[in-house]
């Protein structure tokens, strides 16, 4: 199918109803699907999944690291 498959364990900056807002090194590019899983809390018994689109990248000066923001889809 020609899909790439990144996988990437980070924090999220900023999480709201409609979206999330991450910092990463990977290569990801707008238009790009995401699945992503949150866990709340290190008890937390089963992770909250959401397929999301990356909707714009941030270049950090001075860091290799640019801010990703996705909504939710």
């Amino acid at each position: 199918l020609g899909l790439d498959v990144i996988e990437e364990i980070t924090t999220t900056s900023n999480v709201s109803k409609t979206g999330l807002y991450f910092l990463s090194e990977k290569p990801f590019h707008v238009g790009q699907e995401l699945r992503v899983a949150m866990n709340y809390s290190k008890s937390a018994t089963g992770d909250l999944e959401q397929r999301a689109q990356v909707v714009r990248i941030v270049p950090i000066p001075g860091d290799q690291k640019k801010g990703i923001g996705a909504k939710y889809v």
